[in-house]
């Protein structure tokens, strides 16, 4: 397509456009009927909601706050019904010597979360209150790989261990967000060590916690992509045939226990049958 040098032509061109547009709208909204285009919208699904406000968390995590005071004075000002009428205070991440304020009259003053993210900050003459506000979750700061995120190393307590659904070491991790150090939830996640983690699947492995058809495939050779350093795939294999045998040993031994318990019994039957049998002095 040559484009029109002439000024004429080219408004001329983008007015034909447009007015091909209205008559596509104009067919689609008789298609479809005035009635039903005036109809309110569906309310989004729970699934929907989760996810949009999870993409805020990710797109403002600049931009959070945390409630100063406790869920118990929130639930005891709600009660007593004065709520309504004070505005709630929070600590927000970037901000270190000012506070920021949720609205009474906002549709959250209620449920006064305890972290929020907002859009920007409405500066009064009374006080700085937060605008376009929406709840979060804490542990959805962790996942959206905020800088203001902190991880701390594997905790010894609880104990690292393997989950066979995610063929992986996993251990736990305490977080804080921001410069206030906020707490955050618990973070359950892969073993950073390979040497550890080797350590906590051989223990695993022995102690019969890691199926046999698949410590010798996909775990093993997940296991050598992560810590080939630490652990040869020599010993890997040695463990799982020791492991193998080692539930077999187990086998033998049940069934040499019942053995000897049902020959037990037998003879225990035996002797009371005889005994029976035998005829009685007088």
């Amino acid at each position: 397509h040559t484009p029109s040098v002439a000024t004429g032509s080219s408004s001329s061109s983008s007015d034909n456009h447009a007015l091909e547009l209205l008559q596509l709208l104009m067919g689609s909204v008789e298609q479809l009927g005035s009635k039903q285009l005036l109809q309110p919208l569906q309310p989004p699904s729970s699934r929907v909601l989760e996810v949009l406000r999870r993409a805020l968390t990710a797109g403002w995590c600049d931009q959070v706050s945390c409630r100063v005071r406790s869920s118990n004075y929130i639930a005891k000002l709600a009660q007593e019904g004065r709520l309504s009428r004070y505005a709630t205070r929070y600590q927000s991440a970037t901000l270190a010597d000012e506070e920021v304020f949720l609205h009474p009259r906002s549709c959250l003053a209620k449920a006064a979360p305890e972290y929020v993210v907002y859009g920007g900050i409405v500066r009064t003459a009374k006080r700085p209150y937060m605008a376009t506000v929406t709840a979060i979750e804490p542990q959805w700061l962790a996942e959206s790989s905020s800088s203001l995120c902190i991880v701390s190393g594997p905790l010894l307590e609880p104990a690292p261990f393997y989950d066979p659904k995610a063929d992986n070491v996993l251990a736990w991790h305490d977080a804080s967000y921001s410069q206030h150090a906020w707490q955050l939830p618990r973070l359950l996640l892969p073993h950073p060590d390979a040497s550890a983690a080797a350590a906590v699947f051989a223990a695993a492995l022995l102690g019969g916690r890691v199926l046999p058809g698949k410590c010798v495939g996909r775990s093993i050779h997940s296991l050598k992509l992560q810590c080939s350093a630490c652990l040869p795939m020599e010993v890997i294999c040695l463990m799982s045939h020791a492991h193998i045998l080692w539930l077999d040993l187990k086998l033998h031994r049940c069934n040499a226990v019942n053995a000897v318990r049902r020959q037990q019994a037998g003879h225990t039957a035996v002797a009371s049958t005889a005994s029976k049998c035998m005829p009685r002095q007088t």
